[in-house]
């Protein structure tokens, strides 16, 4: 009988990397808008809004956001490599994942923040293992895991930006 987390085991190469990043935005900013807009309805805010301004949007803010994913990226996805190691389990690794995508989701802001942040650092740990991180090639998974990080924040902001409103 085939597991529901079997198809981590064959690692995604060439255009399937691109097609799997794809998915994570997309699916990543559809989750995040249903969330949002169900928990806005029952009254429940995630944090206040803050008026960045027009000048938020500069190289060394890019330049900033890099490095920061880069650091959260490390942090958080590089930990898999010690159960891979280990040889665990595949489910295994995924619940020793889910520990991580807590803290993860909580600071991003807090407990609520789990429910976004969170499920997309979980997101992000499967990106990871699926990209190469299962198949041994962990630098391959954490990368993937940055590219779709980058590209996922990077959209938020341009949403953000190009609302007019400026703030996030």
């Amino acid at each position: 009988m085939k597991r529901f987390y079997d198809w981590l085991g064959e690692e995604a190469v060439g255009r399937k990397i691109w097609w799997y990043i794809f998915l994570f935005v997309i699916g990543n900013l559809i989750y995040c808008s249903v969330v949002i807009y169900l928990l806005q309805c029952i009254g429940v805010h995630l944090h206040e809004r803050k008026n960045l301004g027009i000048s938020f949007v500069t190289w060394s803010f890019f330049f900033l956001l890099l490095i920061d994913l880069a650091f959260e990226e490390l942090f958080f996805r590089i930990p898999l490599i010690i159960p891979i190691t280990l040889s665990w389990s595949t489910r295994a690794i995924l619940l020793y994942a889910i520990p991580f995508s807590i803290v993860f989701g909580l600071l991003h802001g807090g407990f609520l923040n789990i429910l976004i942040q969170g499920v997309a650092g979980f997101g992000l740990c499967i990106l990871a293992l699926k990209c190469g991180g299962l198949q041994g090639r962990p630098v391959r998974g954490f990368l993937v895991a940055y590219i779709a990080h980058v590209l996922f924040d990077i959209t938020i902001f341009a949403i953000v930006f190009f609302q007019g409103t400026h703030t996030i």
